[in-house]
């Protein structure tokens, strides 16, 4: 009888999507190689996205925006099978160095209490070597109860705490540099942004982590270096 060969999945990237053919295809090349399945959930592309996520060899899911990021980013990882989760948004990239990284420590033994990891994202601005730095948890456990909060700047860190874990700071990077910096892109962003917001507002929202809301929840207190 011939034997099945079961592939353990380790790793998994978790990525939400919308109109973003001009970015997706880099993001995805990049970190293919060191991950062991990309999930990616389409929020209502008109364009070649999904075309392009497929081609590349992700896993595609569909999801209705609803003006929440948390919602969607949780949709995402739903379908994620790893032991291990990263996320990426569409328009980042990671470079080798990183990617290996990034693979290493995934596929380390770590302490049960530790659920997540900091890694930096990179932001390139219009002038040569204007680079703003931003903190996030970017890779964490694949539980049930480690889910996005904050339909606006959402984080997965007060998720982690109310489990009672631990996150370790790492010097691995991504580069956010795809962003839409023509008059258009940026007043659809805006447009996005004030529409969320105005909706945090209403009893119903469910809070923003750089807003009026959620903010003091949010703030981590001290982490452990890696």
């Amino acid at each position: 009888m011939e034997q099945r060969r079961f592939l353990v999945i380790k790793l998994s990237l978790c990525l939400i999507c919308r109109d973003n053919e001009r970015t997706i295809r880099p993001c995805l090349e990049s970190i293919r190689p060191w991950v062991d399945e990309m999930v990616v959930v389409d929020t209502g592309s008109t364009d070649q996205t999904p075309q392009i996520a497929t081609e590349l060899g992700a896993r595609l899911y569909h999801f209705a925006w609803c003006d929440d990021f948390a919602a969607a980013r949780n949709e995402s990882l739903r379908h994620a099978r790893g032991q291990w989760l990263f996320w990426m948004d569409s328009d980042d990239t990671i470079v080798e160095e990183n990617g290996r990284k990034l693979r290493e420590l995934a596929y380390r033994l770590h302490g049960p209490r530790t659920l997540g990891f900091v890694m930096q994202v990179q932001c390139p601005g219009e002038r040569a070597g204007d680079v703003t730095v931003v903190d996030h948890v970017k890779m964490f456990r694949n539980h049930a109860e480690i889910r996005f909060e904050f339909r606006l700047h959402e984080q997965v860190l007060p998720s982690i705490r109310e489990l009672g874990g631990e996150v370790q700071w790492t010097d691995i990077s991504v580069i956010h540099s795809g962003a839409d910096r023509t008059l258009a892109g940026r007043r659809r962003k805006y447009e996005r942004d004030l529409r969320i917001l105005v909706g945090l507002t209403k009893p119903s929202g469910t809070g923003s982590f750089c807003g009026v809301f959620g903010a003091k929840r949010a703030c981590p207190p001290p982490c452990k270096r890696f």
